[in-house]
């Protein structure tokens, strides 16, 4: 497993890591909803230009505090460079490298959207790449300097629907859109136990990224990580009472 950067680094063939981004709560036991959609942002349907992107994105707040953001080198999985992928057994040809080293933010407030606002669809991370990174990482559109943000929708089963990858491209008034399937866990799902919990429910104080020394009263968290598995890296943030892949 990889480990945030900055903190440890292993090498490839010891194990990729987790991302995701971290939502958190703000001065009441629940922390602050996510603010409602304005006018002009799309409902039931991803933004599909740059004008209706900044207009879902008004009032909008990412975490940018240390404790809860993720920034890992992705996996890339090739067919002639790099090693073995971490946990393959088989002896496939697959070989695995470094890519490019991602950053994602979670929506402050992610966490306590309803089942209908999920259901009409809302963002719930950024991720970026640093323009100086010389790779993009096509998996969820990462493009080095631009922004992308993580758009969920989800369908009447409560566990599944799309994730829509909304990245800015510098061009006039466009976007590059990226859909894949969501797969969404529920918090009360007996079969599921998220183990990231401990960090939600742990005695640590939220600091924010523009926040003095004073310490705020103890907070609930939700934290995000990229996934490896040898079907490649995989997002994973937190989405009202669940988790999202």
């Amino acid at each position: 497993m990889r480990m945030q950067l900055g903190r440890w680094r292993f090498p490839i063939g010891t194990g990729f890591a987790l991302l995701v981004g971290v939502v958190f709560t703000a001065c009441c036991p629940k922390g602050p909803r996510p603010p409602e959609p304005v006018a002009g942002c799309p409902r039931g349907k991803p933004p599909s230009t740059q004008a209706e992107l900044d207009a879902c994105l008004q009032k909008l707040e990412f975490d940018d505090s240390y404790e809860v953001i993720d920034e890992q080198p992705l996996a890339v999985i090739t067919t002639s460079q790099g090693q073995p992928c971490p946990g393959d057994t088989t002896g496939s040809p697959l070989r695995c490298r470094y890519g490019p080293v991602a950053k994602i933010q979670p929506l402050i407030g992610a966490h306590r959207y309803s089942e209908e606002e999920l259901m009409e669809g809302r963002i719930i991370a950024k991720l970026s790449v640093d323009s100086t990174e010389k790779e993009e990482y096509k998996k969820y559109g990462l493009m080095p300097g631009e922004a992308t943000y993580w758009w969920v929708q989800t369908d009447k089963t409560r566990r599944g629907g799309r994730s829509f990858f909304l990245t800015t491209t510098g061009r006039a008034g466009e976007i590059d859109t990226l859909s894949r399937p969501l797969i969404r866990k529920l918090d009360d799902d007996p079969e599921y136990k998220d183990p990231d919990s401990r960090s939600r429910d742990s005695g640590s104080r939220y600091q924010g990224s523009n926040s003095t020394s004073e310490k705020l009263p103890k907070l609930r968290r939700a934290i995000v990580r990229w996934i490896w598995s040898l079907e490649d890296e995989t997002a994973k943030g937190k989405c009202g009472s669940g988790s999202c892949q």
